[in-house]
């Protein structure tokens, strides 16, 4: 099956200030080595996939491994992934993982969205044991490698249409944004009832929850993820993924 349609979901914005992690356990931080990545065969259209062990804490060590795979096999040879779309932030890797037995740094945007991920539940690309897959461009690509990061922006179009599926992490909780994501998912559902069986039924707000309303949404709609999701123009959203809030089907 290689992703004919394409679910393209929202990650519902946390809920929950995010603690310092302390992990239990001194093998659990990582060695204190530089993760070494294995180079790709370009010819080949490789790509790394993210193997993230499931943990029972969301405070847990977030423990990974990354697969090479190939964009030109079939999709029964490789495993299905989720890609993730979000916002870098500042370039500070004031977060990290544990990849390949070592401490890897990463964004700390990065690290809060890998943890919510990790216990969503009925995520795409779950395993038996509880491995789930993801590509994000942040730990997938080599960035210190210039041609392999220009070789996989080359292939970001055909990655994220192999993907079972698109999460887009926008954040925490912050600016009444709760409120905007209920008020967008309501507006998004689809009738109850069909035309002419049955008067649709509209909720009621006063002046005061209206103006709330409007606050909200927009501040939800100045969160940094909706600037970058647009090429350098701002006509369009990158990769030609215009529903990111709706499933599309091809």
């Amino acid at each position: 099956m290689e992703g004919s349609s394409i679910a393209q979901d929202v990650i519902k914005i946390a809920h929950e200030p995010v603690a310092s992690v302390e992990p239990d356990t001194t093998s659990a931080e990582g060695s204190a080595g530089v993760y070494a990545y294995t180079p790709l065969t370009l010819s080949l259209s490789q790509i790394r996939i993210l193997a993230v062990r499931h943990a029972p804490n969301f405070h847990d060590p977030i423990i990974a491994d990354l697969e090479t795979v190939s964009l030109d096999e079939d999709g029964f040879h490789r495993p299905s992934y989720t890609a993730l779309s979000y916002c870098w932030g500042a370039p500070v890797m004031d977060g990290a993982i544990v990849l390949g037995g070592c401490r890897f740094p990463v964004t700390r945007s990065l690290e809060v969205a890998l943890r919510y991920l990790r216990t969503h539940n009925g995520e795409i690309g779950d395993t038996a044991g509880g491995t789930r897959h993801y590509w994000i461009d942040q730990i997938c690509i080599n960035q210190k490698d210039i041609c392999e990061r220009g070789a996989q922006v080359g292939l970001m179009r055909r990655i994220y249409k192999r993907a079972f599926g698109v999460h887009v992490w926008l954040g925490d909780e912050a600016d009444d944004s709760d409120t905007a994501m209920d008020i967008l998912t309501t507006l998004g559902a689809p009738p109850r009832h069909a035309p002419g069986e049955k008067a649709i039924q509209y909720p009621r707000f006063t002046e005061a929850d209206v103006e709330q309303h409007w606050k909200a949404i927009d501040a939800f709609f100045k969160r940094p993820w909706w600037k970058t999701c647009l090429d350098p123009t701002g006509n369009r959203l990158a990769l030609q993924h215009q529903s990111i809030l709706w499933q599309q089907d091809d």
